[in-house]
């Protein structure tokens, strides 16, 4: 049973940002849409993508700034546990279950 998405020419590998985006039907260099994805199964895991937040803008030093935000967006559910986990995340998720 795959706990993670695995590369396909390495299968011990997680699957890089661009594979990913291939599985869900996006060119590699492509950018992922803000409206969000899914769900989709890749190699036995339930996945999708959530739709970007607003931005979120600040005062700083007198300037309106829009904050950056580096949230996960793609996920996926633990097949083992049913665990809703970062796609990126997902290898490292593995380990619990080995």
């Amino acid at each position: 049973m795959n706990l993670f998405i695995a590369d396909k020419d390495h299968p011990r590998w997680q699957a890089a940002d661009w594979q990913i985006k291939m599985h869900f039907g996006l060119k590699p260099s492509a950018k992922w849409p803000a409206t969000g994805l899914g769900p989709f199964t890749i190699q036995g895991i339930t996945c999708w993508l959530e739709p970007m937040a607003a931005p979120v803008y600040r005062e700083r030093w007198g300037k309106t700034v829009k904050v950056k935000s580096s949230k996960h967006r793609t996920f996926g559910i633990c097949p083992a546990c049913n665990a809703t986990i970062p796609l990126g995340r997902m290898k490292q998720h593995s380990k619990v279950h080995t």
